[in-house]
């Protein structure tokens, strides 16, 4: 019991967040990433690369030239020239809005049925 009261908060606050695609054109978009704040260490992002290859990945550095960041145990570097799409992990109004009641009304109801009342 103590077990899923702690498991469903979490569920909630990863709830609220989500993959957001970035839409701009690619010259915009390279430019964006160079310039600043649109893709910074410790983002969680998702780009497709020119050879059409998918890289999910934890940033750990941005510089002129590429994206370098850390997958499923192995370091991963993306030329910025070659990114053709973006994804960036970020907060989600609507899920939030939607899960947390949801999840209210899922663990009270848990907590009723197998209460030992």
């Amino acid at each position: 019991m103590r077990r899923i009261a702690l498991i469903l908060p979490c569920l909630a606050i990863a709830g609220c967040t989500s993959l957001q695609p970035i839409q701009m054109q690619d010259d915009e978009l390279h430019s964006a990433i160079r310039s600043g704040p649109l893709v910074v260490p410790g983002n969680r992002i998702e780009v497709i690369d020119s050879d059409g290859d998918e890289h999910v990945m934890e940033v750990y550095t941005v510089d002129d030239q590429a994206l370098r960041g850390r997958a499923i145990g192995r370091d991963v570097e993306v030329a910025i020239d070659d990114i053709v799409s973006m994804r960036i992990r970020g907060f989600s109004a609507l899920r939030t809005v939607l899960l947390v009641p949801v999840g209210a009304v899922g663990f009270a109801l848990f907590v009723m049925l197998h209460a030992p009342f």
